[in-house]
């Protein structure tokens, strides 16, 4: 599994690189990827029950 999310975090990279939509070095935030997990298990329910009407910002 970590392959390919390195796979596809890449690719990404690569892709928005090549038409200029960020910077050569990300940012990083290391405070926020460390409560990520419980940010989203709060938010799962109510993004899945809301994704019918609103999908996008479901998603968001």
């Amino acid at each position: 599994m970590d392959s390919l999310e390195e796979l596809i975090h890449s690719d990404l990279q690569q892709y928005l690189l090549s038409i200029n939509e960020i910077d050569e070095r990300l940012p990083e935030c290391p405070d926020v990827e460390e409560k990520w997990e419980a940010i989203a298990n709060a938010y799962i329910p109510d993004g899945v029950r809301e994704f019918q009407h609103y999908p996008i910002a479901s998603l968001g």
